[in-house]
This record gives structure tokens, sequence and C-alpha cells, in this order.
């Protein structure tokens, strides 16, 4: 297969991965939507004694659900950040978030470094493998970073590419762990905002998300392979 083919079958997943993440982004703000307009019916203040009273129970619960979303995920993890947000609040909300989400990170590279190819092969299919191979291997703390930061991609695919090819653990690590905390800052913001929208830190968070959409896709397109590997 020519480089520029595999060049262009490759924009074409990212184009349908966006595509994807955008309409699970779509289906996530609806649920914050139906949440903000029932607010009325969400009892805070006993949900989070409730949590209290499970004591260390209660984190430890939502960093293993972030490690099971990421195994299967069926649903975007910001849903998770939202809600994490909405029940502890700021910074717990945020440091639980983060917690979940590196732990979890770290988990699919170590998969990716055993069964990685057999994992992934039946999500992107072979060429597009070998071209996201071909990203990571070139400029790998880049990507992981690039990647981490757009909010409304799956991530558990860059886990399992990290570990296939290798990307050193600790600057993968960093890279996660920084590239995932601007959007979980703001997720688990507008989720503690969300029963009060006409606070203006509500809104600042859905416009951070937005300039954040914005910069991860302007780091996305520096990191695309545009020229052929050295033979």
């Amino acid at each position: 297969m020519r480089w520029d083919e595999s060049i262009a079958r490759m924009r074409a997943w990212s184009v349908r991965q966006i595509v994807t993440g955008l309409a699970a982004g779509l289906f996530g703000g609806l649920l914050l939507a139906l949440a903000f307009r029932y607010r009325h019916l969400i009892d805070l203040e006993a949900m989070r004694a409730g949590l209290s009273r499970l004591g260390p129970w209660a984190p430890l619960g939502l960093v293993l659900f972030f490690v099971v979303q990421q195994l299967m995920p069926v649903f975007p993890n910001f849903l998770l950040i939202a809600l994490a947000g909405l029940l502890f609040g700021l910074p717990w909300g945020v440091a639980w978030s983060w917690l979940g989400i590196v732990s979890a990170a770290a988990l699919l590279y170590g998969l990716g470094t055993r069964w990685g190819r057999r994992l992934i092969r039946g999500m992107v299919g072979d060429e597009h493998l070998v071209m996201a191979e071909s990203l990571m291997l070139r400029r790998g703390a880049w990507a992981v970073l690039g990647i981490r930061m757009i909010p409304v991609l799956p991530s558990y695919l860059v886990s399992y590419l990290a570990g296939i090819v290798r990307v050193p653990f600790g600057v993968y690590l960093l890279g996660t762990g920084l590239g995932v905390l601007p959007g979980t800052v703001l997720y688990a913001l507008l989720g503690e905002r969300i029963t009060r929208p006409a606070d203006p830190w509500f809104w600042v968070a859905l416009l951070g998300l937005g300039a954040l959409s914005g910069l991860a896709l302007a780091i996305d397109r520096r990191v695309r392979p545009t020229e052929p590997p050295l033979s």
C-alpha cells in the first residue's frame, strides 16, 4: 500500500472517530441537560451524606468505575467526571477522577504490551494500526498529550497503542496525567455547577471545554504524519 493512500485512510479513520466522539458527546450533553432540567428532584445533600458514610469506599468505587469504563467503553468517561464533580464537589471530584483515569490508562498500557495487537486489530484494521504505530513512534509524547487533551474522543486506543509501541512508561504517564487534567477540571466543574446555571463558573466550564477542543485539534494536526517513513 502506498504511503499517501495509507495517510488518506488513516485520516478517514480519524474523521470517523471524531464523528463517533461528537455523537457520544451530544448524547452525554443530553443527559446533562436532563439532569439540569430536573435538578429540583436531585437531593444533593442526601446523596453526599450517603457517600460520606461509605468512607474511603466511595472514592475507591469511583476509581474502579473509571477502570471498568475504559475496559468496556460503552459510554464516554466525561459523564463519570461530571458525576464525580456533582457528588464529590471540588477539588475531590477532580482528584478522584484524575486518579481513576490515570489508573485505567496504566492498566491498558500494560495490556497493550502483552496483547495489544490482538485487542486493537478489530477496532482499527491492520493498515490503520501500522499508521497509528508510526505516529506514536515518531511523536510519542506529543501524541499522548494531544490525544488525551481531546475531551470528546475515546482514550482507550492510545493506551493500547502506547503499550504496543513501548512508549517509555514514565513519558506515557506524564503525557496522560497532564493531558487529561484540563478536561477533568472543566468537566468536574460543569458537573458541580449543573444545578446552578446562573453561576458564572458554569459558563466558564462550557467555554473552556470548547476552547480545549480547538486546542486539541490543533495539536492533532501537528502530530499527524505527512511524509513517508525513512527506509
